[in-house]
C-alpha cells in the first residue's frame, strides 16, 4: 500500500512557483488543448481554498511537462 502526499497543500505552498511558471506561462503548449483562462481560475480556486483542484492540477502540470519534453 502506498501513502499520500499532501498535493493540496503543495499547490498552495512549495509547488506554487511552479504551477505558475509552467501552467500559467504565454508559452504553455497545453493551451492548444485547455482554454488557458480555465486553467488560471482552476488555480486561483485551488490557491484561495475555494476548491481542491490538487488531482486536476497534479495532472495539468504533468500533461504539461510532458508535451515540453515530447510533445510534437
Amino acid at each position: 500500500m502506498g501513502f499520500g502526499v499532501p498535493l493540496d497543500h503543495w499547490f498552495r505552498d512549495e509547488l506554487r512557483p511552479m504551477t505558475h511558471d509552467v501552467l500559467l506561462s504565454a508559452t504553455a503548449r497545453s493551451s492548444d488543448y485547455f482554454r488557458p483562462e480555465v486553467v488560471r481560475q482552476m488555480v486561483e480556486d485551488h490557491e484561495l481554498g475555494r476548491f481542491n483542484h490538487c488531482y486536476r492540477l497534479w495532472t495539468l502540470l504533468v500533461f504539461e511537462l510532458w508535451l515540453q519534453r515530447w510533445g510534437a
